[in-house]
């Protein structure tokens, strides 16, 4: 999923991370690859964030989805594999914002 700008925020605040820039030219590749997402690039690999079941009235919330992850010590190379899930989630309110309950 494209995160908004203010669920990029969220998710900056809570882990410390940066989606990769919009204007790098392998997003449009990655796009091909795995569709439209906000891509994030970390130790682990790379990884979107996608939505979790909703219940109605419960805050939005995203789970950290690994698509591949390096294959070497240098990180120059990745492996491709099945969407995982990383076990790592982000609450946020369905417009992005804080959720104060939960912070």
């Amino acid at each position: 999923m494209k995160l908004t700008d203010a669920q990029i925020e969220r998710i900056e605040d809570q882990y410390s991370v940066s989606p990769i820039p919009e204007d790098e030219p392998i997003i449009d590749q990655l796009a091909e690859v795995f569709g439209e997402h906000t891509f994030y690039l970390g130790e682990s690999g790379l990884v979107v964030w996608d939505r979790m079941d909703e219940d109605a009235g419960e805050p939005l919330q995203l789970v950290a989805v690994q698509l591949a992850e390096w294959s070497d010590d240098t990180h120059s190379e990745m492996r491709v594999h099945e969407p995982v899930s990383t076990g790592i989630f982000a609450d946020m309110n369905p417009d992005g914002t804080n959720n104060d309950e939960q912070d």
